[in-house]
């Protein structure tokens, strides 16, 4: 493949043209969108700061450990699915 090092011409354009296609487009929006990516910012910085905080404590943490942790959640978890799934099951009977 040819690498051409056109100044000028049509090699020149398409060459300007792909670099302008490559560059980061960024809009800085409105005031209403700027309030909503603040709102975000604010609501998910905290918590994600919380949550690796979390991660690196289990980290730390035994294997086993953290192993039963995880099966007493899901245990939780199927309990409330079954509970919900009953209820569901109940409602669309009485229909």
């Amino acid at each position: 493949m040819k690498t051409c090092f056109c100044v000028r011409g049509p090699c020149a354009r398409a060459l300007q043209a792909k670099k302008a296609e490559e560059e980061e487009f960024y809009t800085e929006g409105n005031a209403a969108l700027q309030e909503a990516r603040m709102f975000l910012l604010e609501y998910s910085i905290p918590r994600a700061r919380d949550r690796l905080e979390r991660e690196r404590v289990d980290a730390r943490r035994p294997i086993a450990m953290v192993l039963q942790r995880r099966k007493e959640i899901e245990a939780k978890a199927k309990v409330r699915l079954h509970t919900l799934i009953c209820a569901h099951s109940a409602i669309e009977h009485l229909r």
